[in-house]
């Protein structure tokens, strides 16, 4: 399913440390590499017709609030599950320090992301699932709720029993799934809209 089997790890991240790397993500593009980051819990636009380090839209940074809090005695504020409304984000507060999850291949400052290299560890990789089990464990969901799969512990049980009692707008907005007319429970992913080129999206409404 994904190419390598990449390790995860939890760092504190500075605001403006935090923008910078948003700056590096976009800084290739029309490129497309690596280092264009897939985020949740975050929100912005960048413009990519402007010059290198200048292409993140400021005033449109938005971070998810269950990650806004300081990090207080190496704890990290938890980064909540699911899809989140407009409502759940608050402005980028440079002065703050969140709790970002990432590859640990990115921390250590690879594809141009050596802001990162300084940032505490809050959580070593070894204590960590790789991200290839984090995807599947994510999918398995559906399944588990369809008799394909069985839960492999009582963790995973409760939160199958915590999933199969959602209403359906709290289903589609925590795992991405919804149930069918047919009684099936399926993935139902959709652009949600956490990354916007203006550039793009302003060439787009000149030719329609």
């Amino acid at each position: 399913m994904l190419p390598m089997t990449d390790t995860l790890c939890v760092i504190a991240v500075h605001g403006n440390v935090l923008l910078q790397a948003l700056e590096n993500a976009v800084s290739q593009l029309p490129k497309t590499e690596g280092r264009f980051l897939q985020v949740a819990g975050i929100r912005f636009a960048f413009n990519s017709s402007k010059p290198v380090g200048q292409r993140v839209v400021r005033d449109s940074v938005k971070v998810a609030q269950d990650a806004c809090g300081r990090v207080h005695s190496g704890a990290a504020t938890p980064v909540g599950e699911g899809k989140k409304s407009e409502s759940d984000y608050l402005p980028l507060d440079e002065n703050r320090v969140y709790s970002v999850a990432t590859k640990t291949y990115l921390a250590q400052g690879r594809d141009g992301f050596h802001m990162l290299s300084k940032c505490p560890v809050l959580v070593e990789d070894e204590l960590l699932p790789p991200l290839p089990t984090m995807v599947r464990s994510a999918l398995s969901m559906a399944e588990m709720a369809n008799g394909i799969k069985r839960p492999h512990s009582r963790i995973t049980f409760k939160r199958l029993t915590s999933f199969t009692s959602m209403r359906k707008d709290d289903m589609i907005k925590d795992f991405g799934c919804c149930l069918t007319s047919n009684f099936n429970y399926v993935l139902a992913p959709k652009v949600d809209g956490r990354i916007v080129d203006v550039a793009a999206a302003d060439q787009k409404e000149q030719t329609a």
